[in-house]
């Protein structure tokens, strides 16, 4: 597979104990710093893409993730509920237009006002087979 934007996704190594202390805090309603928030979800993300390696048998630095956006969605949007965050799945055609193919992606929100799109499958769309001017849409 080629890709139009070559990035590889990538699983941090996050220190357990600062992890640990920010989830704390999450689930005390205290105010996280950015820091905090970006540990919270390097861990999260991490963990979800080793799941789907297992789960689903596949290699996350080759495989584009094509038609795997629903269960990504499920699996981090499970994962940062249970640790207290707000979250709100979201779909392309009811969130941008009615007619945009079908992708699923999460809202993530900290501090109950610091937003944070996630989408473990965006690669997907970097595929230099599918990234040509005919199947550009515009919209008003």
């Amino acid at each position: 597979m080629t890709f139009v934007m070559n990035t590889v996704p990538v699983i941090k190594s996050v220190d357990k104990m600062k992890f640990f202390s920010a989830r704390n805090k999450i689930k005390s309603n205290e105010q996280l710093s950015k820091d905090e928030i970006e540990v919270v979800l390097d861990f999260y993300v991490g963990e979800c893409r080793r799941a789907l390696e297992k789960g689903l048998g596949i290699n996350i630095n080759t495989d584009p993730l094509t038609n795997r956006c629903d269960l990504a969605q499920k699996l981090i949007g499970a994962a940062l509920e249970q640790a207290g965050v707000i979250v709100y799945p979201q779909e392309t055609h009811k969130t941008i237009h009615p007619e945009v193919p079908g992708h699923s992606f999460l809202i993530a929100i900290f501090n109950n006002d610091e937003p944070y799109l996630i989408d473990l499958t965006y690669r997907q769309f970097f595929l230099k087979e599918n990234c040509d001017v005919e199947r550009l849409k515009v919209y008003e």
